[in-house]
C-alpha cells in the first residue's frame, strides 16, 4: 500500500550538539516525516480521529527539539520516533530524517542528516510461572511489557498446566499475548530478559522453576535464526498448553518455518497423542 502522509522540510530549533556553544546557542534544523496509518485513506470516511492530526504532530516535534538537550543527533532522532509511535496510536510507520545544517563551517557540503525507520510489528508471546504467587506473577509481567512500550492486544485466559519435561516441580500458570511493537527482535528478546530478571527469574536447571517465562513465539511471518533468537519458537508446536492459548486468541496466527497455522499445529499435536 503506497498512502503515507509526508510533512516536508519543517523546520525547528534546538539546542543539540557535544560542544557547550551549540547547547546555548542552538541552531536550525529540518526535519522530514513519513508515516503510515492502519487503515488506508478510503476506509478514514473523513474521521479525523482515524487518522493522524499533523498540527498536533508538528507541534510535538517543535517543542521535543527546543525542550531536550542531547549530544548526538541519534539520539535525538531515536527518542522522536519511539514518542511518536507512543502518542499516535494510529500510526503504523515511519521514516523520519533530520538535517543539521552547516552554517557555522564552509567545507563544501549543505549539512548532515540522520534517518531512522520504524513500523510496529504483531508478535505472539508466551508467559509461564510456578514460583511464587504465580498469578501476581504474571500481571506484573503485563505491566511492565506496557511500561516498555510494549501494547498488549489480545490476552489468552490463564490457565494452570502440567510441568513441560522431565524436572520433578510445581504447576505452571500459562498464557499467550498478541503484542504490537517497534522493536526489533533483539531488542524484543533483551527487553523480555530484563523483564524476566527484574521478576528474579533465576536460571539455574533448564526446563526448572521459575517466577516468570517469557517466550517469543512468533514475530509476524518471519523466520529468524539468531544467536539466542530462533523465531518461530522452536519447539512451540510440541507444547499443547502454547498452542491451546495462542489458537484462543488467533487459531490462524501462522508458522512460517512448519508452514502451518496455529490449529493445524493443535490438531497434529492431538492426533500424534492418539496415536
Amino acid at each position: 500500500m503506497g498512502e503515507s502522509i509526508n510533512i516536508k522540510s519543517l523546520e525547528v530549533f534546538g539546542y543539540h550538539g557535544t560542544f557547550n556553544e551549540e547547547k546555548i546557542l542552538g541552531q536550525k534544523y529540518i526535519v522530514d516525516l513519513s508515516l503510515k496509518i492502519k487503515d488506508s485513506f478510503h476506509l478514514l470516511n473523513n474521521d479525523l480521529n482515524k487518522t493522524v492530526d499533523y498540527s498536533k504532530l508538528i507541534e510535538f516535534i517543535r517543542e521535543y527539539f527546543k525542550n531536550n538537550k542531547r549530544d548526538l543527533l541519534e539520539t535525538i532522532c531515536d527518542e522522536i520516533l519511539f514518542e511518536i509511535f507512543n502518542r499516535f496510536s494510529n500510526v503504523w510507520e515511519v521514516n523520519l530524517e533530520i538535517l543539521k545544517p552547516a552554517h557555522h563551517v564552509s567545507i563544501g557540503f549543505c549539512g548532515m542528516s540522520v534517518s531512522t525507520h520504524r513500523k510496529v510489528h504483531k508478535v505472539y508471546i508466551a508467559l509461564g510461572s510456578n514460583l511464587g504467587n504465580r498469578e501476581e506473577n504474571i500481571n506484573s509481567a503485563y505491566n511492565l511489557l506496557e511500561e516498555c512500550g510494549i501494547k498488549i492486544i489480545k490476552k489468552s485466559s490463564i490457565i494452570e498446566t502440567e510441568p513441560y519435561g522431565d524436572v520433578p516441580q510445581d504447576k505452571f500458570l500459562n498464557s499467550v499475548i498478541e503484542v504490537n511493537t517497534i522493536f526489533t527482535p533483539r531488542e524484543l528478546m533483551d527487553t523480555l530478559l530484563n523483564i524476566e530478571k527484574e521478576l528474579k527469574r533465576e536460571r539455574i536447571i533448564r526446563w526448572g522453576p521459575r517466577t516468570i517465562d517469557l517466550d517469543i513465539l512468533l514475530y509476524d511471518e518471519d523466520i529468524i535464526n539468531e544467536e539466542n533468537i530462533i523465531i518461530p519458537h522452536y519447539d512451540m508446536h510440541n507444547r499443547e498448553f502454547v498452542l491451546e492459548s495462542l489458537c484462543e486468541i488467533n487459531k490462524f496466527s501462522y508458522n512460517p518455518r512448519l508452514r502451518k497455522f496455529s490449529f493445524e499445529m493443535m490438531n497434529d499435536l492431538k492426533d500424534k497423542f492418539n496415536n
